[in-house]
């Protein structure tokens, strides 16, 4: 399979292939130019087509003689990012970043790709599907990208995907609270300020970038940036 954009690289295999200038690979009827590999393996491209549907691929070794096969190729939909949340994490990986768009699809196949680095990718429905982002060098900035058929990958994201520092958290204060909340809290640690300037700096979500204090799996809306080392 492949988006209707073209370019997949497909691979036809059989036993009796030979290397021939007139060797011709047919997408339904249309016909583009065969790359003779081995005499048991030949590639060729898929043209751009029009609508999304599934077509018989076919091969001539003299541009006369047409084989047809049982192998069909399927046309789809490219995939498009709109964005993704969240726009940055830490050096080390790790960071589960949900991407939202159109045309994705169940798939194992699914991936996305952060710079270079591959990695698989999650299903969550049709217009969202997460990823882990890998290790990356704290400070720079990488083209976010996905993949239906693990081959052909989508445009890039409007907005890298940026590696910042880990955050250290070194104490909160006061260390208890009523049970009914609202106790303003004090946390202290490094490497806040990096993280303050990555989501005042993001475009690649609608939504604003801020801090955010887990208590276990409830989480506080409320925390807000003071300095590089303090937030409440």
């Amino acid at each position: 399979s492949g988006p209707i954009s073209g370019g997949t690289s497909v691979l036809i295999t059989s036993d009796y292939f030979y290397d021939s200038d007139l060797l011709t690979c047919y997408f339904g009827n249309v016909s583009v130019p065969g790359r003779w590999i081995s005499s048991s393996e030949t590639e060729c491209f898929s043209p751009i087509h029009a609508i999304v549907e599934r077509l018989h691929v076919s091969l001539s070794l003299n541009g006369v003689d047409i084989f047809n096969s049982l192998f069909t190729f399927q046309y789809y939909e490219d995939v498009l990012i709109s964005s993704f949340s969240p726009a940055f994490g830490v050096g080390v990986g790790g960071t589960s970043v949900t991407i939202f768009g159109s045309n994705i699809v169940e798939s194992r196949d699914l991936k996305c790709r952060f710079g270079t680095e591959e990695i698989i990718g999650k299903y969550v429905n049709s217009v969202s599907m997460i990823c882990e982002s890998p290790p990356g060098i704290v400070g720079s900035n990488v083209s976010l990208s996905v993949s239906r058929n693990g081959e052909d990958y989508s445009p890039f994201a409007e907005s890298p995907f940026v590696y910042i520092v880990s955050i250290f958290v070194e104490s909160v204060s006061p260390s208890f609270g009523t049970r009914k909340g609202g106790t303003l809290l004090t946390v202290r640690g490094v490497g806040f300020e990096e993280l303050h300037l990555a989501g005042l700096n993001s475009t690649a979500t609608e939504e604003p970038i801020g801090f955010k204090c887990w208590f276990g799996d409830e989480m506080s809306t409320t925390a807000e940036f003071v300095s590089d080392i303090e937030v409440t």
